[in-house]
């Protein structure tokens, strides 16, 4: 059976949604940008715009087992539905998904976005230095311990 998903990012009282996308599309083109407040190219209107995911606040995910379809040229409307949102909502599943998965690109970027970063500290510097040393004992060795 294919699955389809669906996302709408909120930012103030505007909503822009992205529809009929594979699991890893959806990651590609919207959850790897939201995490990391990336700029995109996108088409509004026919004409090719940016969109700062930056300035979203959320996103909601949905999947179903249909192709949602445009009217008018227009986003589909059970997007704008908060009662088909809701009856529909998948954002806790499949961010569980992306969290859990590995293998192809990507689910490894979306782990990498969204996995909290490991507190380590690389320092290269000379050996046997009087001034690098004191710096490394008085500044960088305490500020690490501090960090974990």
């Amino acid at each position: 059976m294919t699955v389809w998903y669906h996302a709408t990012a909120y930012y103030g009282d505007k909503m822009r949604h992205w529809w009929n996308r594979s699991r890893d599309e959806l990651a590609t083109d919207v959850v790897v940008p939201f995490v990391s407040k990336q700029i995109h190219l996108l088409k509004r209107n026919g004409i090719h715009s940016f969109f700062n995911f930056g300035m979203a606040e959320y996103i909601t995910v949905v999947k179903t087992s249909y192709r949602l379809r445009m009217i008018d040229g227009k986003a589909p409307r059970q997007l704008s539905d908060s009662t088909f949102v809701a009856q529909n909502s998948a954002t806790d599943e499949f961010l569980s998904e992306m969290k859990r998965s590995s293998g192809g690109s990507a689910r490894s970027i979306v782990e990498q976005a969204l996995t909290p970063p490991d507190n380590k500290a690389f320092v290269v510097m000379k050996f046997s230095d009087a001034v690098l040393n004191s710096a490394y004992k008085r500044v960088y060795r305490p500020v690490c311990l501090a960090c974990g």
